[in-house]
C-alpha cells in the first residue's frame, strides 16, 4: 500500500481493508500493520464525521468512572471555599451535564451530604472527588474537569464565585467573572430539565 493510502483513522482502515472482518480480534490483527492508529478500546468515542458522542472520566485508581453523552451544558472555574477545600486546590474546574445523559460506569461512588441538600460524590477506594449534585440544580450532574479521561479537551467559558478568589492566585484570562454561584450567572440551565 502506498504511503498516501495509509489509513489515518479506524474508519479509513476499515474502508481500505480488503477482506471482510468477522470479529474485533481480526480487526485488531489488521490494524497491527498501522501502529499510528489507536486500537478501538483506546479511542475516544466519536460519531459520524468526528462528532463526539460521549465523554468519559475516572478517579485516580480507575475503579469509579462515569460517562455522559452529548455536550456539556456549561463549563467553568469555581473559586468558592467549599469547592477549594473539597479538592485541596486553589480553584476547581467544573462541567455540568443533564442527569438524563449521565451514568456511573464503574463502582458507584460514595456520597457525602456536605451541607443541606448538597451531595459530593467521591471514589470509595482512593478518595478522588468525582461529582456534585444539589437540590438547587435539579436534574444536573456537575463533574470535575480534571477527572475527564481527556482533561485537555476541557474548555471553560466563565468563572463563578470570583469574589472568593485567593489573593495570591493570578488569573489573567478574558473569561466572564461572576461574583455569585452558577445560580446567579445568566448561563442557561434549561438543558437540565427532564
Amino acid at each position: 500500500m502506498a504511503t498516501s493510502e495509509r489509513p489515518v483513522c479506524l474508519l479509513s482502515a476499515l474502508i481500505l481493508h480488503k477482506t471482510p472482518i468477522q470479529s474485533c480480534f481480526e480487526l485488531g490483527l489488521s490494524l497491527a500493520a498501522y501502529p499510528e492508529i489507536e486500537p478501538p478500546h483506546k479511542m475516544r468515542s466519536v460519531g459520524y464525521l468526528g462528532e463526539r458522542v460521549s465523554t468519559r472520566g475516572h478517579c485516580l485508581c480507575g475503579k469509579t468512572s462515569w460517562e455522559f453523552s452529548g455536550d456539556a451544558t456549561w463549563s467553568c472555574y469555581c473559586h468558592c471555599d467549599d469547592c477549594r477545600r473539597n479538592c485541596a486546590a486553589p480553584i476547581v474546574a467544573w462541567l455540568g451535564v443533564p442527569l438524563r445523559n449521565f451514568e456511573w460506569t464503574g463502582d458507584a461512588p460514595k456520597t457525602l451530604e456536605s451541607s443541606k441538600s448538597v451531595f459530593r460524590h467521591f471514589c470509595k477506594h482512593c478518595g478522588s472527588p468525582m461529582g456534585f449534585e444539589a437540590d438547587h440544580y435539579p436534574c444536573g450532574m456537575h463533574l470535575y474537569a480534571a477527572s475527564m479521561e481527556h482533561p485537555e479537551d476541557f474548555a471553560p467559558t466563565f468563572h463563578v464565585n470570583f469574589q472568593s478568589k485567593l489573593s495570591w492566585l493570578k488569573i489573567e484570562d478574558d473569561l466572564t467573572k461572576y461574583e455569585g454561584t452558577l445560580l446567579h450567572a445568566p448561563e442557561d440551565l434549561s438543558a437540565y430539565e427532564q
